[in-house]
């Protein structure tokens, strides 16, 4: 009777590929993609400083305030507060109406913009050298349902940066107190009256799927501080 077990020799220790996978941001394309982004990312943030300027005056004009009480008040006045206080001198009257139909869409877009790169700054970006990056919230966010993901590519952040230089501009030319233009300045007015580049994401519906050790990343109880005694009288 023919012995079978010579056909049932092991295998040769090269037969499962044990290389382990390549990190694509140790590869030249992944290395390429991470220094565009870096470089969006950078130029984006520059034209975003450009509008926290820009706004500092807007605000002080409409508040009638004079730039040494200006500077002891509003300087660390962020984008978003300082984009309340003028909705709010508009509620008052205290923004001509005419003047607020022009403003009002800007302050909205800076909302998106100012939402996105507090997400970007804060979270960073995953997946830049795959050329498939994603912001999210994963790691911070309170529940599942709370939890947000937006794509971010050099792309994205070039119409990011064009709607600062138009927010930028329209704030500069319209809404901070200058005294109008005279004569003729075709490219001003064709950024001004081009439409807005960066749409934002509209959320999923129903929450994403994370991974269960992403959840459970919880603060520890026994780390917690422990409240203050109460100093109310009994």
């Amino acid at each position: 009777m023919p012995d079978d077990r010579s056909e049932c020799k092991p295998r040769p220790r090269d037969f499962y590929d044990r290389t382990p996978p390549i990190d694509p941001s140790q590869t030249e394309e992944g290395q390429a993609r991470i220094r565009e982004y870096r470089l969006a990312l950078g130029t984006f943030v520059e034209a975003f400083a450009d509008i926290e300027a820009a706004m500092f005056y807007t605000l002080s004009w409409h508040a009638k305030t004079r730039h040494p009480i200006a500077k002891a008040l509003f300087s660390a006045t962020r984008v978003e507060a300082a984009a309340g206080f003028l909705r709010r001198l508009a509620e008052a009257g205290l923004i001509e109406p005419a003047e607020w139909v022009q403003l009002q869409p800007v302050l909205t877009q800076l909302h998106h913009v100012n939402d996105i790169r507090n997400a970007i700054l804060h979270h960073g970006a995953q997946g830049v050298a795959t050329g498939r990056a994603l912001v999210a919230d994963v790691a911070r966010a309170l529940t599942p349902e709370r939890i947000r993901i937006f794509p971010i590519s050099t792309d994205i952040l070039a119409d990011l940066t064009y709607d600062c230089q138009k927010i930028y501009r329209h704030l500069i030319v319209r809404h901070a107190g200058r005294t109008a233009l005279t004569g003729k300045h075709p490219e001003l007015e064709a950024v001004l009256n081009s439409g807005w580049r960066y749409i934002p994401p509209q959320q999923a519906s129903s929450p994403p799927q994370v991974d269960k050790t992403l959840r459970s990343r919880r603060p520890d109880k026994r780390l917690r501080q422990p409240r203050p005694p109460s100093t109310s009288p009994e």
